[in-house]
């Protein structure tokens, strides 16, 4: 069981890094990259909190490996999650996962996040 736990959450830190490092032109003429590297740091401690249990990182690897990581995400910040709004504006600032780039939006779900206890969020909140 153990082992498990430890290979899931192996398997999100890989998700979660390589989201991170996709992005699209327009989202990269919108935003400093560079400066958001400093809250790297608060969205991966809020995505190992967020994927403590072993269903939640099963949750996100299932959704994410099927294409389902909107939706996912979507059904998260409607639960007001922090973690869903969090992941919910990040897709919306990269323009990623086939949503298209909307900095409007993206800033609506980082202010929910904040609002729900992210400093991520409001790390990202104050580089917009």
């Amino acid at each position: 069981m153990r082992y498990l736990t430890l290979l899931l959450f192996a398997l999100v830190l890989i998700v979660c890094s390589q989201h991170m490092q996709t992005s699209n032109a327009k989202a990269q003429a919108s935003y400093d990259h560079s400066a958001a590297i400093k809250c790297v740091p608060l969205i991966e401690k809020e995505s190992e909190e967020h994927m403590s249990s072993i269903e939640a990182a099963h949750e996100y690897v299932m959704a994410h490996s099927s294409g389902q990581i909107f939706k996912y995400m979507s059904e998260k910040a409607k639960e007001k999650n922090s973690f869903g709004q969090l992941n919910l504006g990040i897709i919306y600032l990269e323009g990623d996962y086939g949503i298209k780039y909307d900095k409007v939006k993206a800033m609506r779900w980082f202010s929910r996040a904040a609002d729900n206890g992210s400093k991520a969020a409001e790390c990202l909140l104050r580089l917009l």
